[in-house]
């Protein structure tokens, strides 16, 4: 939209409104299905996004020490 429009401010905060809402039912899903989740599920939960974050972080550092093309 053009920041000039007369409706540009309250297009950007129904726009904002709608990112949080949306950000909060994703948390209370998440919350929801966590507290269904036995002590060993909630672990493993645990252990299983430590081994995702580990691999994100090595993928980020191959990035930067192999760049591709558009880094060259």
């Amino acid at each position: 939209m053009n920041p000039g429009d007369p409706g540009y401010v309250a297009a950007v905060q129904a726009a904002k409104k709608r990112a949080a809402d949306r950000i909060q039912r994703i948390s209370d899903l998440k919350l929801q299905v966590y507290n269904v989740l036995t002590p060993d599920q909630k672990s493993q939960l645990s252990k299983s996004m430590a081994n995702w974050k580990a691999r994100m972080a090595q993928r980020a550092d191959g990035a930067r020490d192999h760049p591709g093309p558009a880094n060259r």
